[in-house]
């Protein structure tokens, strides 16, 4: 491993999304980083905070305590999914224990109380003015960027041409507003190019989760005339709490279902397996029932539509918001298959964590799954719906089954440690000043 080089971390995105209850993909990764590196001191000097006059500069400990509190709220150090109000609907739904007229199509998110919105408001409030006047960048330090969190404001991170001794480095997810610009909100358009164009004009390095993602970025860099730079590539463990499920709850063993997880918006494809379940509806094929984990996105009418309407769907289809990590863990771990239908990713961590839990996967073939899922998943073109409808149907298959768990044996896990180990090897390497 290189020489320690001393840190100072961004917790702007962090302290924003204190209290919500199910995080985004970049909400775990940002989580993430925040708790391990709080973990080593000798790593981590400092966090920092947009400030309009420069940043807040804060102790160390003040970033293990802000990421400890998310995770419990996350993870509520429980591997059991009783305490989600939520997961005695879905259980029922799954497991037929409701007749299908007492089981909505949907289930809305958990509203917090007005008192708890206080305090984390209050919470949030202080975490942005506080700052430790004992506490400064250190010379020759790392900027550690990896939200993204309000780049197309360029004028928050000007205080780096003042410091030109430090080194700057951001986290960049994908490229995928300016691919796909038709699967996301219009004001992307404009918003991504800035916040792209902050991070590379100020950026050492950058951090990305997978090969294709670094292929694209440097594609990218030559197109719009930057010189080469430093990528650094790692995929993204699951962690061990993915792991298989220990105790087996036989009545969830006993009721075939598949999960799809992810943002309800048109680039996940949900509205596709809608017409698929309805096409097995109507032709009285056997399937397994459909949980749909995610929160409610963006233009998403026609899929919100359909399960508010369309009868077929009722007692087969189900979406829930808000699912506690406890009651996502333990069904997925019982789930027959996860379904990634996606038209594009950055990278795909449910695809992680089913293949961590010994859970089939079947997937877009796409580069991006096809590297996360190590080869190891079922691949259909997304729009293939004969190639989709045939993997659906076989999950019911018990020789087929046990042929795909078999297969997922195979992968090997990304563990947190060698990931760690791997970028602070990376900021290491940077040129300092």
């Amino acid at each position: 491993m290189s020489p320690a080089v001393p840190l100072v971390f961004d917790t702007t995105h962090l302290v924003t999304r204190q209290g919500i209850v199910t995080p985004t993909g970049i909400d775990r990764v940002d989580t993430a980083y925040a708790h391990y590196l709080s973990g080593r001191p000798e790593t981590l000097h400092a966090g920092v905070h947009y400030g309009l006059r420069g940043p807040h500069v804060f102790a160390r400990e003040r970033i293990a305590d802000l990421s400890g509190r998310q995770l419990k709220r996350w993870h509520d150090g429980s591997e059991t999914p009783h305490d989600d109000p939520q997961y005695a609907t879905v259980h029922a739904f799954l497991t037929g224990a409701s007749s299908i007229a007492a089981i909505p199509t949907r289930i809305a998110g958990r509203r917090k109380n007005p008192r708890q919105n206080r305090h984390i408001a209050l919470d949030k409030m202080r975490q942005r003015l506080v700052r430790d006047r004992h506490v400064a960048i250190p010379q020759g330090a790392v900027y550690l960027n990896i939200a993204q969190y309000l780049l197309e404001l360029p004028f928050l991170l000007r205080w780096l041409k003042k410091r030109p001794d430090v080194n700057p480095v951001f986290f960049i997810h994908d490229l995928l507003p300016l691919d796909y610009p038709e699967y996301f909100p219009a004001e992307r358009k404009i918003r991504f190019p800035r916040i792209l164009d902050t991070a590379l004009h100020h950026a050492h390095g950058l951090i990305v989760t997978c090969q294709a993602t670094g292929d694209r970025i440097s594609a990218h860099l030559a197109a719009h005339g930057h010189g080469p730079m430093p990528i650094h590539v790692g995929h993204l463990p699951a962690g061990d709490r993915f792991r298989p499920v220990a105790t087996r709850d036989p009545e969830l063993d006993r009721s075939p279902y598949v999960m799809v997880v992810g943002t309800v918006e048109p680039r996940k494809n949900h509205l596709f397996l809608l017409n698929l379940w309805r096409h097995f509806a109507e032709r009285g094929i056997p399937v397994p029932k459909l949980l749909i984990v995610g929160a409610i996105g963006w233009e998403n009418e026609g899929v919100l539509d359909m399960l508010d309407r369309c009868e077929a769907l009722r007692g087969r289809v189900l979406l829930v918001s808000d699912l506690s990590d406890g009651a996502y863990r333990h069904l997925l771990g019982h789930a027959r298959a996860l379904l990634a239908p996606s038209f594009a990713e950055g990278y795909g961590i449910p695809i992680a964590e089913a293949m961590t839990a010994g859970t089939p996967v079947i997937a877009s073939d796409i580069a991006v799954f096809r590297e996360v899922a190590q080869g190891l998943a079922t691949f259909c073109d997304p729009l293939d719906g004969p190639a989709w409808k045939d993997a659906i149907v076989q999950t019911l298959d018990p020789d087929r089954q046990v042929e795909r768990r078999q297969a997922t044996k195979a992968y090997r896990a990304p563990q947190w440690g060698d990931y760690f180990d791997n970028v602070l090897d990376f900021l290491g390497t940077l040129k300092r000043t």
